[in-house]
């Protein structure tokens, strides 16, 4: 969809710019990493295991680089399966000034 007007370098300059008018972002690692340029540091290929320092650490940047945010946010999926994933969630509030996070058990489909 980008390719034509500057590709992941143009969907980075327009995000960022977007970020600077956002209080909640609320997105998935991808939104994250190229939309905004942010790493996450840890995390294997095939995602059966998060590394949920990583995207504290990630979050903790995003709040330095926008300091607008008051809360940043995405769901977790870790893979079993094609049917079988592993859901949760972390959050970071500027008011607390850290993260939580909240695991789940294996679900089907």
């Amino acid at each position: 969809m980008w390719s034509a007007i500057g590709g992941q370098a143009k969907v980075q300059e327009v995000n960022k710019e977007i970020a600077k008018y956002v209080d909640v972002m609320i997105g998935n690692e991808e939104d994250f990493t190229a939309c905004l340029g942010f790493e996450i540091e840890g995390n294997e290929a095939d995602l059966k295991e998060l590394n949920l320092d990583g995207y504290r650490k990630m979050f903790n940047e995003a709040a330095k680089a926008y300091p607008n945010f008051k809360a940043v946010a995405t769901a977790l999926r870790t893979v079993k399966t094609a049917t079988v994933n592993g859901w949760s969630a972390i959050c970071w509030a500027a008011r607390a000034q850290k993260c939580s996070a909240d695991n789940r058990k294996m679900t089907e489909g």
